[in-house]
């Protein structure tokens, strides 16, 4: 009977290390995706994506180091800093499970760091904001 029990544990726990391991290359390998975005003014760009290890859910999306996101609309010499923003946002919000970015984002605020401009929303989910849930552009 004790060597049974023994048995199951030791199996049990090998089954476990299997699954850990095996979720963990699969998340690393979801991690080092990268793909050219078409939306990119004048030219195909890379565009970085950084997924979240566990859930294997995009966390992360900007520009290469060095790199720039250009979106066609966003450089708009007419638009203004919200403007830029929503048409940042209309070009990847659905990436990060964004139906509607009217009704899922509220802006927060919009701030300048030398020649950028800031712009922050809060995730809501029927007006009810999402703890955790900030997008930056």
């Amino acid at each position: 009977m004790k060597n049974k029990s023994h048995l199951l544990q030791t199996i049990v726990a090998i089954l476990v290390v299997f699954s850990l391991l095996f979720t963990n290359i699969q998340s690393a390998l979801a991690g080092q995706e990268q793909s050219a975005d078409p939306k990119v003014a004048g030219k195909e760009e890379t565009v970085r994506r950084d997924y979240h290890p566990e859930t294997g859910k995009l966390a992360f999306l900007g520009a290469q180091p060095g790199g720039e996101m250009a979106v066609e609309d966003a450089t708009n010499p007419s638009f203004g800093p919200s403007e830029r923003a929503e048409s940042m946002l209309a070009a990847y919000a659905s990436e990060f499970g964004i139906r509607s970015v009217p009704d899922e984002l509220k802006q927060k605020d919009i701030r300048q760091s030398g020649d950028r401009e800031i712009t922050r929303y809060q995730q809501v989910y029927q007006g009810i904001p999402v703890m955790g849930g900030e997008l930056v552009v």
